[in-house]
């Protein structure tokens, strides 16, 4: 085997690897998005909310 035969399966590995990257990026937006919504709107039956400061400075 050759390395320019090695070679040939670069751009499927390519591909596999930025759909894979765009999927993560997509799920951690995501997960942001909900963080942000629950730490802004928290409610009394929302525990996750209720133990995240709402600010680095209240972290002691």
């Amino acid at each position: 085997m050759t390395a320019a035969h090695i070679h040939t399966n670069v751009t499927p590995l390519t591909r596999l690897a930025t759909a894979y990257a765009e999927l993560m990026q997509g799920f951690f937006a995501a997960c942001r998005r909900w963080t942000a919504d629950h730490i802004a709107r928290p409610d009394e039956e929302n525990w996750f909310a209720m133990w995240i400061p709402a600010s680095a400075s209240q972290i002691v």
